[in-house]
């Protein structure tokens, strides 16, 4: 209950604080939770116009990689994309994991279904592509890490002692992996379970269980529907961490936080005010880089959700709502923001990584060529993308490295 006392104190203070900061627009706010400067987005003073973002203010450079046509690569919709220096990884839903090069050559799939050594009973939920080390780590539902060299070759594997419920996410930093899920407390006729564990960090040279931590606050132990837990790790260093919750049961404590890994500390970072309890709205995070934030409000268990779609600078303490991002890159093509949601389209791992198949890219261009507002300049770059792609092959990955910070408005 001590979480639930400070977020509600961090709302009230969002309006009463007095050393809140003034600067902006009046829709960010700062406020000291714990020791903790925290960012709090008021809903009722977000600009009610929206902004279309072009894509070149969120990268600094963007390259369109067709991957190989190989029998063990093809696939359709994918659940994560990973992408490195060196390497683009492929989680797609319930399937094993593609590796390839930046030049869309394809390695190996890594992994598959079964029970034996290196497989995975269930789904995939996350992976990590340790580039300086040639190590690929996949976190597989419910209670696996499998580790494989970036040759497909499998090594090993990790046990979580415990189960994790649904969605759990992997974080590498100086030798130790840390998972790390919002567990789960059900109850069946004659019993109650109780998921005691929330993190558990290993050794990745020797694999020793180095540590099982609890949940540290009492509202992260989830009661009701699993709202699929989410990192994006954009900004070097930090671990975020959203308890994405799709029941008003436990809305209001949407928060992001940023989890401090050597002493368990889960630092809240940016939340929302306003909720829209009353009309069954709650809000999803994404932190894209040090200063930029993605707000997705939706209504709370419909899978075709009401969304509305807010970008707040904690920089410059402003925030407006947004409706599209534009590849500029690409003859202004439309990324439409709910792509931004799920595995085709994220900021995620530092990268803006975009998949798609390449009919339905065609499609796309076609349609855009077909627009009156579609520039001379824009056909030309259009047609020349149009020209490359064939039916029948593998997918296409736009990639593009997230800036550090925003040095411009985009609003």
């Amino acid at each position: 209950m001590k979480s639930k006392i400070i977020l509600i104190a961090l709302v009230i203070s969002a309006y009463a604080c007095s050393h809140s900061s003034t600067q902006g627009d009046g829709s960010v706010k700062e406020v000291m939770v714990g020791g903790n400067k925290v960012s709090v987005l008021l809903l009722d003073k977000v600009k009610s116009g929206t902004v279309t973002i072009p894509l070149s203010s969120l990268v600094d450079d963007f390259e369109m990689v067709q991957l190989e046509m190989h029998e063990d690569a093809i696939f359709g919709e994918t659940n994560k994309i990973t992408v490195t220096e060196n390497y683009i990884g492929v989680l797609p839903f319930s399937n094993n994991y593609k590796l390839f090069d930046r030049s869309g050559k394809f390695i190996s799939a890594l992994s598959r279904r079964g029970k034996g050594p290196g497989e995975f009973p269930f789904s995939l939920n996350d992976a990590i592509i340790d580039d300086k080390n040639g190590i690929v780590y996949l976190s597989a539902f419910p209670n696996k890490i499998l580790v494989y060299n970036t040759s497909g070759v499998y090594l090993k594997e990790f046990v979580i002692p415990q189960p994790f419920f649904d969605n759990n996410q992997m974080y590498l930093s100086d030798g130790i992996l840390t998972a790390i899920c919002a567990p789960k407390t059900f109850q069946q006729p004659g019993r109650t379970y109780n998921a005691e564990i929330m993190v558990a960090k290993f050794d990745v040279n020797t694999g020793e269980l180095l540590e099982k931590l609890p949940p540290p606050f009492e509202h992260l132990i989830l009661r009701s529907h699993v709202g699929f837990p989410n990192s994006h790790q954009n900004v070097p260093g930090v671990f975020d961490w959203v308890p994405n919750y799709h029941s008003l049961e436990q809305s209001q404590y949407d928060t992001l936080y940023h989890i401090d890994i050597k002493r368990n500390k889960f630092l809240p970072f940016f939340t929302v005010a306003n909720h829209l309890i009353n009309e069954g709205i709650i809000a999803s995070f994404r932190q894209v880089n040090k200063n930029l934030m993605m707000i997705q409000l939706i209504k709370a268990g419909a899978w075709d959700p009401y969304s509305e779609f807010i970008v707040a600078d904690l920089s410059s303490k402003t925030s407006s709502r947004y409706h599209k991002i534009v590849n500029d890159y690409l003859g202004n093509l439309d990324i439409p923001v709910r792509t931004l949601s799920n595995g085709n389209g994220r900021f995620i791992n530092g990268y803006f990584a975009n998949s798609i198949q390449p009919e339905d890219l065609m499609e796309d261009i076609e349609e855009h060529l077909a627009e009156s507002s579609c520039t001379e300049k824009d056909r030309e770059v259009l047609k020349k993308t149009l020209s490359k792609l064939k039916e029948g092959t593998n997918n296409v990955v736009f990639i593009g490295k997230i800036k550090e910070e925003i040095k411009t408005n985009l609003w």
